[in-house]
């Protein structure tokens, strides 16, 4: 039997909750550590609650109060379609301060709570794996933080509104890099991506494709500079080979499409017409 299994709070939780998986859940995560914000602890200080058990249809609490309001230290048990537990303190019958929330799901979140909402820093474990760290708004997540996936992918960076917006990273579970802008969740406005092949690309995107101007450079020494559109070369660019012949002109999803000028290894310069990758003539210079 655990250190939590012995304490009265254990006794009290295991004669209202009767689903094993929040049970384990809690056995996992063992006893709850308070922590006790200013305001709080003011009304501990001034004797100001009391100890009070409040039984409803749904819920049952048991713990501090004031003026017949959940108020201090306190755990909640929600049972019927929405069950759950939480551990924590209260102000005004609303979670506010540092707390433990435990749904159905078995997701666990520990931190802070403001109106009955995750709001401050806090620590959210989704019980199939994933995790975040970070900063929240109104049970949101909003400000700086770093998520994590059981695959080995990582995110760090900003967020706002429950969305990935802002400067950030990501690890991809290949190994492959993004560092830039974001906006809801897709790659978008100025960044870098480095494959796993070696491949490289610094410069616009929109929708996680690469869109607007920038730098491709793969790793066998070919690179283009120049406009995208969809994640394929479209409008001006150049595209130089390893052995040092270049193409400068037109492109238009990905090929060579238009006026443009080829230089050979000699480092001659011809101007010619491509439709579809493929040359058609050549032109006076």
């Amino acid at each position: 039997m655990s250190q939590q299994e012995n304490t009265l709070d254990w006794k009290y939780i295991v004669k209202y909750i009767t689903d094993e998986n929040m049970l384990n859940k809690l056995r996992d995560y063992g006893q709850f550590k308070h922590k006790i914000n200013n305001v709080v602890q003011q009304m501990i200080d001034n004797q100001e609650l009391i100890d009070q058990e409040i039984i409803k249809i749904e819920s049952i609490y048991k713990g501090e109060t004031k003026n017949n309001q959940r108020c201090g230290r306190g755990i909640q048990i929600w049972n019927g379609n929405n069950r759950g537990i939480y551990e924590g303190t209260w102000l005004n019958d609303q979670q506010f301060g540092y707390g433990r929330l435990i749904n159905q799901c078995g997701d666990v979140y520990i931190g802070n709570w403001n109106e009955d909402k995750m709001n401050g820093y806090g620590e959210l474990y989704f019980n199939n794996g994933p995790f975040y760290q970070g900063d929240w708004k109104d049970d949101l997540q909003h400000g700086i933080g770093v998520e994590f996936w059981p695959n080995g992918q990582i995110y760090e960076g900003e967020y706002k509104l429950g969305q990935k917006s802002g400067k950030g990273k990501y690890i991809n579970e290949d190994g492959s890099i993004y560092e830039g802008e974001l906006l809801l969740n897709e790659y978008d406005g100025y960044g870098k991506y480095i494959w796993s092949d070696g491949r490289v690309y610094e410069g616009q995107w929109k929708n996680s494709l690469i869109h607007g101007f920038g730098t491709n450079i793969w790793a066998d020494g070919k690179k283009y500079v120049g406009n995208h559109k969809n994640g394929k070369k479209q409008g001006y660019g150049t595209f130089y080979w390893a052995d040092g012949r270049s193409y400068e002109g037109n492109w238009d999803m990905g090929l060579q499409h238009g006026e443009g000028i080829y230089k050979n290894l000699d480092g001659f310069k011809q101007k010619g017409l491509w439709e579809k990758g493929k040359r058609i003539k050549w032109l006076d210079n």
